[in-house]
Formats: C-alpha cells, structure tokens, sequence
C-alpha cells in the first residue's frame, strides 16, 4: 500500500488521496453514506 499525499511549498496546504469506494477500504461504504448524508 501506498500513502499518496501533497504538501504546497509556501502555503500551509497539505493533501491526502483516499478512495473509500476501494473494496479493500475497511468500512468504505459506511464512510460515503456518511459523507452523503452529512
């Protein structure tokens, strides 16, 4: 597995990929009916 991630050089701004539709992310579903309903 892989962290794929971002950092800008001058600004305070940091990014992460993460796909929670991914099979092999535990509880994945959950976590976009969450998001969706949010």
């Amino acid at each position: 597995q892989f962290i794929m991630a971002i950092q800008h050089i001058n600004f305070d701004v940091q990014g992460v990929q993460f796909h929670p539709e991914s099979v092999l992310t535990p509880l994945g579903e959950k976590i976009l009916n969450n998001w969706l309903k949010s």
